[in-house]
C-alpha cells in the first residue's frame, strides 16, 4: 500500500470506482446525444464523428491522468494554460487541416476546374466537376449522382482529364466489310461522313481535300468473316464523340447498303 500511496492520488477502490463512474457516465451522455441527434435528424458527418471520439477518449484518459501523482500537476498546468484544448482541437482537426492543404494545391496547381470531365482510375469514378472547396470537391455522376469526395484523396489519386486532351477527343470507329468488297470504295464512304459530321473537328488544317490526313482509314485485322476498318473521328470532347460514333455507325450502314458493300458476321454451316 505504501507503493500505491507514493504514485496515486486515491485508493485502489476509489480509483476504480472513479474510472468506472466516468466510463458509465460518457457511455450515457453518447447515447444521449445520439438519440438527440436521430430524433432530430442530424447526421454527423466524419470529421465531426471523429471530433466526439476525440473528445471522449481525451475525458477518460484525463480522467485517469489525475489519479496519478505525477500527472496531476502536469494536467493541471496544461488545463490552466490551455495547452490541453490545443492538443484535442489540433488532434480533432488534422483531417480537416489535410483536406484544407490539398484544396490549396488544387487551387494552385489546377489538374481539374469546375466543368472538367475527369475519370478517377483508382476508383473508377467518372463524372463532371460542379464544385471545389478547399475540403472537398464535387462531381457529378453520368447516372446524376453527386460524389463528394475530400480533398486529401483527390490530390493522392490519378485522375485522367477528359475535357484537356489537347483540346480535342480522338475516338476510334471500327467497321467491317466481307473479303469481296472494296477496300478503297469503303473507306471513301467513311471519310465522306465523316468529314460531313457536325461534331467532327479537323486538328490538322481547314483543308479537308486530303482526306487520308483529316480521317485516316486503317485496316487493322482480318477477321474470320471479313476484313476490319478503323477510322479516328476527332470530336471536342469525349461526349461529342459519343454520340458522333453512334451516328456514323448508322449512316455508315446505310451508305454501305445503298452501295453494294456487306458488313459480314458469322455464319455456320450444319451438316446433318
Amino acid at each position: 500500500m505504501r507503493y500505491w500511496d507514493s504514485i496515486m492520488v486515491n485508493s485502489p477502490i476509489n480509483f476504480i470506482f472513479t474510472i468506472i463512474f466516468w466510463i458509465v457516465a460518457l457511455t450515457l451522455i453518447n447515447k444521449v446525444i445520439n438519440i438527440f441527434l436521430k430524433k432530430h435528424d442530424i447526421i454527423l458527418d466524419k470529421p465531426k464523428k471523429r471530433i466526439k471520439k476525440i473528445v471522449f477518449i481525451t475525458i477518460v484518459v484525463v480522467v485517469i491522468g489525475f489519479q496519478f501523482k505525477a500527472m496531476s500537476d502536469v494536467l493541471t498546468a496544461l488545463l490552466a494554460s490551455g495547452g490541453l484544448i490545443a492538443i484535442i482541437v489540433g488532434l480533432a482537426c488534422q483531417e480537416a487541416a489535410s483536406n484544407i492543404i490539398a484544396g490549396a494545391m488544387i487551387y494552385l496547381t489546377h489538374p481539374y476546374i469546375v466543368g472538367d470531365q475527369i475519370y478517377l482510375k483508382e476508383k473508377d469514378i467518372r463524372g463532371i466537376v460542379v464544385d471545389i472547396t478547399f475540403r472537398q470537391t464535387v462531381i457529378q455522376t453520368f447516372n446524376n449522382t453527386s460524389l463528394i469526395i475530400p480533398n486529401t484523396i483527390m490530390n493522392t489519386s490519378i485522375i485522367e482529364n477528359v475535357s484537356r486532351i489537347n483540346e480535342t477527343n480522338a475516338s476510334f470507329l471500327y467497321v467491317s466489310i466481307s473479303y469481296d468488297d472494296d477496300i478503297d470504295k469503303a473507306k471513301k464512304i467513311i471519310q465522306d461522313l465523316v468529314i460531313k459530321h457536325p461534331a467532327f473537328v479537323n486538328v490538322f488544317d481547314d483543308d479537308n481535300d486530303d482526306l487520308d490526313r483529316s480521317v485516316p482509314v486503317l485496316v487493322t485485322n482480318f477477321l474470320d468473316s471479313g476484313i476490319e476498318l478503323r477510322t479516328t473521328v476527332y470530336t471536342k470532347d469525349s461526349g461529342s464523340g459519343f454520340v458522333a460514333c453512334s451516328d456514323l455507325r448508322k449512316e455508315i450502314k446505310k451508305a454501305f447498303d445503298t452501295n453494294g458493300i456487306t458488313i459480314p458476321y458469322p455464319t455456320y454451316n450444319i451438316k446433318k
